[in-house]
């Protein structure tokens, strides 16, 4: 395997591909059943064309074809996509200023070392590790929460109840109970 410097970045650019990343990027990995292979997924979409190609410029990996965003904008967008120690090298440049992927890229950096690690053919400890790790990290990004404590009552000011959330007045609304 081969091992590359993480690309330095100035702190900024690296808090900006990091804001990029947590609102329009995407950690995903695939394990094969037939094969004894695992390959980790980082990419992102944009119409800004430029700042897609500095990311393959920085960190290498692709970019697809033009397409159009969608039928409203119209807009011509790409994706830059790059994989397994490539994907890695991103993560750990941008992990510090993650805040809405910083779980996912975590379960990243574990799924790349079991990757790395030796294994035989038939090594099925190793596979359902990998697997438990990308089922965690599919969650992750369907939006699973894990396990919370929910607490019973009602928010303390109600007569400001515009200061709530749409979201918290569903929480609260009825009886008290979190619904």
């Amino acid at each position: 395997m081969r091992t590359q410097q993480i690309p330095s970045l100035e702190a900024s650019s690296a808090a900006y591909f990091a804001g990029l990343f947590d609102g329009e990027g995407y950690i995903t990995v695939s394990v094969p059943r037939e094969r004894n292979t695992a390959v980790l997924f980082v990419g992102l979409g944009s119409t800004s064309l430029n700042v897609l190609e500095e990311l393959r410029r920085t960190f290498g990996g692709c970019l697809t074809a033009v397409r159009i965003s969608s039928r409203f904008s119209r807009k011509p967008s790409r994706e830059w996509k790059i994989t397994n120690e490539g994907a890695a090298e991103f993560l750990r440049a941008v992990f510090p200023h993650l805040r809405i992927k910083k779980r996912q890229a975590a379960l990243a950096f574990k799924f790349r070392k079991v990757m790395s690690q030796t294994f035989r053919s038939k090594d099925a400890h190793r596979r359902d590790l990998l697997a438990r790790l990308a089922r965690e990290i599919r969650d992750l990004n369907r939006g699973a929460l894990p396990d919370v404590e929910t607490v019973k009552g009602t928010p303390q000011n109600t007569e400001n109840s515009q200061s709530i959330a749409p979201a918290q007045r569903r929480l609260f609304a009825g009886d008290g109970e979190l619904q």
